[in-house]
């Protein structure tokens, strides 16, 4: 290869790398822009795999309740619901109004979907120790709908001293031409 083949070269991946470099220091200061959902998440899994807790869960879908006791769980799997509630992605940038945080006992931090109907979390609330400035709570209400299908659901998280005590997922799902199906789903961890 002649010098000017090697230099063109040389320009274009120094471009490709700022490009991406670039991208991704976007995408980390875009994170930082909500409260960061993933990361509290993805702690408890690990922290939960680590110390294994039972789990007394109940699940009532349409009406038939089922108590159950897991002595061990697929946390990612079971925790996805609320992965998947992140609202730290690109094409969801300045689409929430923050309030907070306010103060007094606990601390308050929400953030409310502004296109109101539109599919997505509507809502999050999230609850801090005043002192610790641990978590102790995150609600979160989202809709999603199309021309077949419809779910809305209210999912919570709740800790103690940094750790998860309980989750719960309820709402409803309704498929066109089918019954609502409406669900709850509680999970209680014993350490």
């Amino acid at each position: 290869m002649n010098l000017r083949m090697k230099s063109v070269l040389f320009l274009l991946a120094l471009v490709i790398v700022s490009c991406s470099l670039s991208e991704q220091k976007g995408n980390d200061l875009m994170a930082k822009k909500y409260f960061d959902l993933d990361s509290l998440v993805e702690s408890q899994i690990k922290q939960l795999e680590s110390l294994n807790p039972t789990v007394n869960k109940s699940i009532t879908i349409g009406g038939k309740q089922e108590k159950k006791e897991f002595q061990s769980m697929d946390w990612e799997k079971e925790l996805s619901v609320f992965i998947n509630s992140d609202i730290n992605k690109p094409k969801l940038l300045d689409l929430y109004k923050i309030e907070g945080p306010t103060t007094g006992k606990e601390t308050l931090l929400s953030y409310e979907f502004i296109k109101k109907g539109m599919t997505g979390v509507q809502k999050m609330l999230i609850t801090k120790d005043k002192n610790t400035r641990q978590v102790q709570s995150v609600e979160i209400e989202s809709l999603e709908r199309n021309v077949i299908f419809s779910s809305h659901k209210n999912i919570d998280l709740i800790f103690k001293d940094n750790q998860l005590t309980s989750y719960s997922m309820k709402g409803f799902d309704k498929v066109a031409m089918r019954d609502t199906m409406w669900y709850d789903v509680e999970g209680i961890l014993v350490y």
